[in-house]
């Protein structure tokens, strides 16, 4: 009876780790959002790293920040590291084109290792522009298993938290040029 009872446990568990490994092992998010303002006043709220982070969601939640920037915080090749409870990782501007694109490399130690690529596109409209905020990614193995438990649902968390970071980037230009 209880090597039945073992055979069902590790079928089941065998079962699973398939159904795991069947989940997308990428995540990719795009938002927009539509700003009254010229892409110049909205360019340096994304390709300044400090600036970013005045508005920035994912800085919201964290505990015990501890933050350095390299000397130069805009542009190509600027760098800004973080340290908080159980999150470690780094932002670096790979690509700067002004005033209309701007590509950082996320690299994570903490709470898992891996990485994203985020890409904003800044695209002229006749009466202001639309921002779009992308962030490209794996899916660590922990994600992907509280995911398939429906636990967890990166795709959702991801999309809200840039939904709200682009309503205050709104907010802050708009605010800004109005004056």
């Amino acid at each position: 009876m209880g090597k039945k009872i073992l055979l069902v446990l590790a079928a089941a568990l065998g079962i699973f780790a398939l159904y795991v490994a069947t989940q997308p092992t990428r995540c990719a998010v795009e938002r927009s959002v539509k700003i009254n303002a010229p892409a110049s006043a909205i360019f340096p709220h994304v390709n300044d790293l400090k600036s970013f982070n005045a508005w920035n969601p994912f800085l919201k939640d964290l505990t015990n920040l501890e933050e350095k920037y390299s000397e130069r915080t805009a542009g190509l090749g600027s760098i800004y590291a973080w340290k908080a409870t159980g999150n470690v990782g780094t932002a670096t501007i790979t690509e700067s084109v002004e005033p209309s694109k701007v590509v950082m490399q996320l690299s994570y130690e903490e709470p898992f290792q891996g990485g994203n690529v985020a890409t904003f596109r800044l695209v002229p409209t006749g009466t202001g522009t639309e921002v779009f905020w992308g962030l490209d990614g794996e899916i660590h193995v922990v994600a992907r298993v509280l995911g398939a438990l429906r636990i967890f649902n990166l795709d959702k968390m991801m999309s809200t938290t840039v939904d709200s970071g682009l309503a205050e980037l709104k907010a802050k230009v708009e605010s800004a040029t109005a004056k």
